[in-house]
């Protein structure tokens, strides 16, 4: 008997394949994009080295060939120099350009240099233009200063012949560089204080000095003031041959003023510097504490000269002024989100947000080296950013609200650095932080302005953050926080979102299900005691918020965010499983006693929930499928054998607990009571479930597998438990004689099969032998139980029985080897064939026997003469 590919497709299941497939071929495609980039970037290595050595090669032999023609005495000497020289530069290029690891190493040091450089002009829209100022401007003019420095040997006094001679073209120079300074500040003061003014002064005087307009105006004023100092009190004699270094460098400095100015009214730009530089200054209002004076300053605090400020010696109380320079840099940034916003210019507002974060992460960079919480800066920050969630949610354009909900997370990441960092190894247990309760309603602020907008996607963001603002504040070792405000949260909003069952808040129902389970997940992976407090009381608030949904009337979705698809499929490589979780909590490192009992209870907590929404009456067909494939995979999990680390005692335990039972034996077996409660359920008329079936048969195959494979006796009770259970109902049934579907019995005949090779129970496989062969009914015309799959149970699309694939699992090489190997035993030829011919031995003289009374009736029918007329 073979077994059969595994092809668990239905028609369900369809979405999901192909969004799985486009997901994989996007992550193919970013991951192919990667590699043409490196090898294209390898290649334009190549050829530069290869062009630059040919062009070298070339200027050396040209220079050789040329200094041999001027000195013909030496012309062999010569070239033969060139030519050695042009060898060896070969020799070395062909030696680089064919090393992949130096080609690798340069385009890699290339890369990333291009990549500072471009976020370096991006912050600093103005920095290429000061550096062409510098080349452009200040290089001649140096040069010009240093011909002169060289060149000069009296200087001319004001009313000489030479004076006289030259004053003319002085008087063009001052003229020249006046109109340029007329320009400059017609320009930058003006043009700049008009057009970028009417959203903030605060941008106008960040424009007005930045280096590039300063270092342009200054150049022109040094310029300006050097010449009428020329013309009144002379000069240096070598000051007529350097005209045309300062005519070029005031014609450069009068181009440059151009195009500073154009590119300086680009709002957006202006305001991305703006953010920039302000969280610098910021950041440099706050210095750091003094919490151990230097010998150097014990010294100068003896003779009473140690004048620093005093608030920076006391660490508790953090200095005032910083805060209040932030306050008033960002009131200016409120101000043009506001013009932003009444002018719906999405780019200006867009760039207005990121200005305030990139403020609020240099504060708070600072101020986190000082102790406690509470800041006047972040305060005003979120006041601020509420009234303008309001704002935004009024406006024409719907999107505008998705980037302060986006500000609004990330600023409350941020916040969480204040306080000082928290030392999770040695944190006793887990505290909350004062921030986070503001910032966190303030996202479900936005959630409630936003949700009803259907032309944003701000609800999904404001989930999002949430997310991410909590999982900052576990990292962080502010885990209490989960359980006080979080999961209340999340599930406030799911009821929100259940209230309007549309597709639309459907989905976001869903997507609270998904965060919620992201943040179990982030919390499980944490250090103990932190994991012990955040991952509290995830299992009841998942159970309310499933139960609540799956008693409402499913919507149509085509998403897959059902409760049963996000709590047992993996969707994506971010969505995470009840079966991820539980594999991460039998991860963990364990050290002491209660994180052993701990992560059983755990464990258990979370197969109890996966029956209740199992057993719930309001659960489809499809959800109880994906809820029973669930406890599989979690049972191979389990049955496999757990860590020795989670098995092994501690010497107390030992000598006081020896007939407790073992974690092992304790998981065992609630997976063994659970997976009987669930046969009974399948088994009973009033429930209408299709194909859980193949999962619940296919644990009481692991177990008994387990058994064989590894001798534990607990494994081969809690299976001989469920068939003999299972073998009781049909019992009960035929002795009611009641109605047993064909199928039920394919399953005791696999049950009776498992009982004789793999748990070695000789009297209740026959047993069973003898219920299959005298319970199954016999079909005119078809011999139940005697078709192609001899009499085993038939599962998706017409397969025989074996243990499905654990799709969702994370398991490591040899735990798939291992599964193998136990899926071959469970379902392997010889044995299934052994309790076919078991079963034909008993069934087949019986079957002859119907055979032959139907015969005989038939022949009886026929010869009598009243039953023809």
């Amino acid at each position: 008997m073979q077994c059969p590919v595994h092809n668990q497709l239905r028609s369900s299941m369809l979405e999901f394949l192909r969004q799985s497939l486009e997901a994989d071929a996007v992550k193919r495609g970013e991951q192919m994009l990667a590699k043409l980039r490196a090898a294209q970037l390898r290649n334009q290595t190549f050829w530069l080295f290869y062009a630059s050595a040919s062009f070298t090669c070339f200027c050396i032999i040209l220079s050789a060939r040329v200094a041999a023609l001027k000195s013909p005495a030496h012309t062999t000497a010569i070239t033969a120099i060139g030519l050695g020289l042009a060898a060896i530069l070969t020799a070395i290029t062909l030696h680089l350009v064919h090393d992949h690891a130096f080609l690798y190493r340069v385009s890699t040091w290339y890369a990333v240099s291009t990549t500072r450089l471009r976020n370096h002009t991006k912050q600093d829209y103005l920095t290429i233009y000061r550096w062409a100022t510098w080349l452009l401007a200040l290089l001649p003019s140096l040069a010009a200063i240093f011909i002169l420095l060289l060149d000069s040997s009296h200087i001319v006094n004001a009313g000489s012949p030479e004076h006289t001679a030259y004053v003319d073209t002085l008087k063009q120079l001052m003229t020249l560089a006046t109109a340029v300074l007329a320009t400059q500040v017609a320009l930058f003061n003006f043009m700049f204080g008009q057009l970028l003014g009417r959203y903030s002064t605060t941008i106008t005087r960040e424009i007005t000095t930045h280096p590039t307009v300063r270092l342009l105006q200054g150049f022109t004023i040094f310029m300006l003031v050097g010449l009428y100092f020329c013309f009144l009190w002379g000069f240096p004699d070598g000051l007529p041959r350097t005209t045309m270094f300062f005519v070029v460098a005031l014609l450069s400095c009068l181009v440059l003023t151009v195009l500073v100015a154009n590119r300086g009214i680009q709002a957006d730009a202006a305001m991305r510097y703006a953010g920039w530089h302000i969280g610098n200054k910021v950041a440099r209002t706050l210095l750091n504490p003094i919490t151990k004076p230097t010998p150097f300053w014990k010294v100068m605090m003896y003779f009473g000269l140690d004048w620093r400020n005093p608030e920076r010696i006391v660490v508790t109380v953090p200095p005032a002024r910083p805060a209040e320079v932030a306050i008033k840099m960002v009131a200016g940034i409120f101000n043009a989100a506001h013009r932003a916003l009444r002018d719906n210019e999405h780019e200006m507002f867009v760039e207005s947000m990121d200005a305030l974060i990139r403020v609020a992460d240099s504060y708070a960079t600072g101020r986190s080296k000082y102790y406690g919480t509470s800041d006047a800066f972040f305060s005003y920050l979120d006041d601020h950013l509420s009234v303008l969630l309001v704002a935004t949610s009024k406006a024409p354009n719907q999107y505008l609200i998705t980037n302060v909900v986006n500000t609004t997370g990330t600023i409350g990441r941020i916040a969480l650095r204040l306080g000082g960092p928290v030392d999770k190894e040695k944190i006793e247990y887990p505290h909350g932080h004062p921030l986070f309760v503001h910032w966190f309603g303030l996202l479900m602020e936005g959630f409630d302005l936003s949700h009803t907008l259907m032309r944003s996607t701000a609800a999904s963001e404001a989930l999002e953050q949430m997310c991410l603002l909590t999982n900052a504040a576990i990292l962080a070792g502010y885990g209490d926080q989960v359980r006080i405000t979080v999961l209340p949260g999340i599930q406030k909003i799911h009821r929100i979102c259940l209230l309007t069952m549309d597709a639309y808040h459907s989905s976001l129902a869903g997507q609270c299900l998904i965060k919620l389970m992201k943040i179990w997940l982030f919390a499980i992976v944490q250090p103990a005691k932190i994991a012990a407090v955040a991952s509290d009381h995830f299992c009841e608030t998942v159970q309310e918020m499933v139960l609540l949904q799956q008693a409402i009337p499913r919507q149509p979705n085509f998403e897959l965010k059902d409760p049963a698809s996000v709590l047992t499929v993996k969707l994506a490589e971010d969505n995470f499983t009840l079966q991820d979780i539980c594999g991460c909590i039998l991860a963990w490192r364990f050290e002491d006693d209660w994180q052993k009992r701990f992560a059983t209870d755990k464990v258990v907590e979370i197969i109890q929930l996966l029956k209740t929404l199992t057993l719930n009456a309001k659960s489809d067909w499809a959800g109880v499928k994906s809820y029973t494939e669930a406890i599989y995979e979690i049972s191979f999990l389990i049955l496999k054998g757990l860590p020795d680390g989670l098995l092994q005692q501690s010497g107390n335990r030992s000598r006081h607990h020896q007939d407790d039972e073992t974690p092992q034996e304790v998981l065992e077996q609630h997976i063994g009571d659970v997976t009987r409660e669930l046969i009974e359920a399948w088994y009973g008329p009033k429930r209408d479930w299709y194909d859980c079936e193949h999962a619940l048969f296919s644990i009481v195959g692991l177990a008994s597998v387990a058994f064989k494979a590894t001798g534990r006796a607990h494994a081969k009770t809690i299976a001989l438990a469920i068939i003999e259970r299972y073998s009781e109902m049909l019992d009960e049934t035929s002795t009611n004689r009641g109605n047993t579907p064909d199928d039920h019995w394919d399953y005791l005949q696999l049950c009776a099969a498992w009982a004789r090779d793999l748990l070695g129970e000789v009297a209740l496989a026959d047993k069973l032998v003898s219920d299959v062969a005298h319970g199954r009914p016999f079909y005119s015309g078809f011999h139940s139980g005697h078709s192609t799959a001899f009499g085993y149970p038939q599962v998706e699309l017409g397969f025989a029985f074996f243990l499905p694939v654990p799709r969702y699992l994370q398991v490591s090489r040899s735990d798939k080897e291992l599964f193998n190997r136990w899926q071959a035993m469970a379902v392997e030829p010889g044995m299934l064939h052994d309790t076919y011919e078991r079963v034909w031995a008993i069934r087949g003289p019986l079957s002859a026997e119907i055979r032959s009374r139907r015969a005989a009736k038939k022949k009886q029918s026929s010869g009598d003469p009243s039953s023809s007329s």
